[in-house]
C-alpha cells in the first residue's frame, strides 16, 4: 500500500508543500512553536505525532448519566486521557500535524487532543463548549493558536441568528470567546447534500466555515454549502491520513476542516517571523478567502453553481 498518494495530493493542491521550504530565522514554515486544540473523538498514540502531543483532555457525558455513553477512559470531567476509541480525531490530527510516513499541514506543530465525542462519534453540545473553553483557559499553557472541529449537526441552518440560539447557552458563547481573545476555529460544514445551509457549529459567527473540494477542484456533492455562510474550501475527497492502526482513506469536510487549521497555523507562524505580529483569527478568514481558488458547485445540475475559494496556502503567504 502506497501511503503517500492522497494527502500528498493534498498539500500539492493546497501549496502547503512549497509553505514548508519558506525559511525565516533559521525556521521552516511548517507550524513549529504554535499548537492547534483538536476537538473530537481524541487522538490515539502513532508514530506520526512522536513527541508532539503536548496535553489530553476529556470532558465525560454529564447530560444523561447513567445512559451507558460516558467515554472518557478514567472518567469524570478532569481526565488526562483523550485517547480515540473511534478513530475519527485520529484522522483529523494527521492532517493537521502528521509528521512521517505521512506529511500533514503544519507537521512540526504541537497537538493538543481535547475528547468530547464517544466510540460512535456522538457528541453533547455542553461537552463540544466545555472543550472550546478548555482550550481557550489553556492557550497561552500550550501557544495554543486553531482550534478545529470536524463535527456537528445532521441539521442546516441558514440564518446565522438561528443558528447562534441553537447553541447559546453552550457553544456559542465559548466559540465567541475564544475567537475574541485571538483563537481561530474552523468546523466542518457537514455532509448533508444540502445547498441550503450548513451545519453548527460551523454556521456561527466566529467559527470558519469549511466544506471539501475534490482534486479535480470541485465542490464534492455530499459538501453542505450556503452561499452566505460558507467561507472556505479545502480537499476533503479520498484523502489519506492517520488512523488508530496506521494509514487509511477516508471522504468529507471533517478531512477539509483540518486542512484549513493547518493553514491557518502556518499563515500564524509566517506572520510571526515575518512581522513579529500574530494575526486576529478574522484576518486569517479572510486572507484565506481573498487568496483562494474560486471552484464551483456544478457537480450535479440540481447544485447551486455558486463558486467558493479553495485555500492556497502559498498565495496567501506570498
Amino acid at each position: 500500500m502506497c501511503i503517500r498518494d492522497s494527502l500528498q495530493d493534498s498539500l500539492g493542491i493546497v501549496g502547503a508543500d512549497r509553505v514548508h521550504k519558506i525559511e525565516l530565522e533559521g525556521q521552516n514554515i511548517t507550524g513549529k512553536g504554535l499548537s492547534v486544540c483538536i476537538v473530537d473523538t481524541g487522538i490515539s498514540p502513532h508514530p506520526d505525532f512522536s513527541g508532539r502531543i503536548l496535553a489530553q483532555h476529556c470532558f465525560a457525558d454529564d447530560e444523561n448519566p447513567g445512559d451507558g455513553i460516558g467515554y472518557c477512559p478514567n472518567g469524570g470531567e478532569e481526565d488526562t486521557n483523550a485517547t480515540d476509541d473511534n478513530g475519527h480525531g485520529t484522522r483529523v490530527a494527521g492532517i493537521v500535524a502528521a509528521n512521517g510516513g505521512l506529511k500533514g499541514m503544519a507537521p512540526e506543530v504541537g497537538i493538543v487532543a481535547v475528547k468530547v465525542c464517544n466510540s460512535q462519534g456522538n457528541c453533547w453540545a455542553s461537552d463540544i463548549a466545555k472543550g472550546i473553553e478548555w482550550c481557550r483557559e489553556h492557550k497561552e499553557d500550550y501557544n495554543i493558536s486553531v482550534i478545529t472541529m470536524s463535527l456537528g449537526t445532521r441539521d442546516v441552518f441558514s440564518d446565522p441568528q438561528t443558528c447562534a440560539n441553537l447553541t447559546n447557552q453552550t457553544i456559542t458563547p465559548a466559540a465567541n470567546l475564544a475567537w475574541k481573545e485571538g483563537i481561530f476555529l474552523d468546523a466542518a460544514s457537514g455532509n448533508s447534500w444540502s445547498t441550503i445551509g450548513i451545519s453548527n457549529p460551523a454556521c456561527l459567527e466566529n467559527v470558519t466555515s469549511v466544506a471539501a473540494s475534490s482534486k479535480e477542484d470541485r465542490i464534492a456533492p455530499y459538501s453542505n454549502v450556503h452561499e452566505e455562510l460558507l467561507d472556505l474550501v479545502a480537499p476533503g475527497d479520498k484523502i489519506n491520513s492517520t488512523t488508530l492502526s496506521g494509514y487509511g482513506e477516508g471522504s468529507g469536510t471533517s478531512f477539509a476542516a483540518p486542512h484549513v487549521a493547518g493553514a491557518a497555523v502556518l499563515l500564524q507562524q509566517y506572520s510571526k517571523l515575518k512581522n513579529d505580529y500574530f494575526l486576529e483569527p478574522e484576518e486569517i478568514r479572510l486572507l484565506l478567502k481573498r487568496t483562494g481558488k474560486p471552484v464551483p458547485d456544478d457537480v450535479y445540475a440540481d447544485r447551486s453553481g455558486l463558486y467558493f475559494p479553495r485555500i492556497d496556502i502559498y498565495n496567501a503567504v506570498s
